[in-house]
């Protein structure tokens, strides 16, 4: 049981609005760290949908529009899968693109803002992927010296 002084631990919402707010703001130009693929931002897509508006009801669009049927076939293919769910399974591929993320830094290179991106979701998710600590030191001194700039 908790006390009042203690914090209570987020929600599955706010884990994924929090994930959501990451995806939606990561750079369209990555300076060569990982991306997330077209499968993967496909199963973010797929995933959102979901969980923000239920199951796939609206009609398969037309062969004239194929980024729409991708979308619609991957939303689709999720069924009947409650939106909970669906953002666990948000949340879970968030995980997997962050260590993605941290396995393509550098050794020795820190970009100023490639773990900053990354912040509100250690906050609220326990088990989110970190970068080695001697990243995260390079990064806070970055951010310190440009701060007193």
């Amino acid at each position: 049981m908790g006390t009042k002084n203690e914090s209570p631990e987020p929600n599955c919402q706010e884990q994924f609005q929090a994930a959501v707010r990451v995806i939606q703001n990561l750079p369209k130009n990555s300076k060569g760290y990982y991306r997330p693929s077209y499968e993967e931002m496909l199963r973010f897509y797929s995933y959102y949908k979901q969980a923000t508006m239920g199951p796939c009801l609206a009609p398969r669009p037309g062969f004239w529009d194929p980024i729409g049927r991708y979308k619609w076939d991957a939303w689709n293919s999720l069924g009947k899968m409650s939106r909970e769910e669906a953002m666990s399974a948000y949340i879970t591929e968030m995980k997997v693109v962050a260590q993605k993320v941290i396995d393509t830094v550098p050794l020795g290179e820190v970009a100023d803002d490639i773990f900053g991106y990354f912040e509100p979701l250690y906050r609220l998710i326990p088990d989110m992927p970190r970068p080695p600590e001697t990243f995260i030191v390079q990064w806070l001194f970055r951010q310190f010296r440009t701060q007193k700039r």
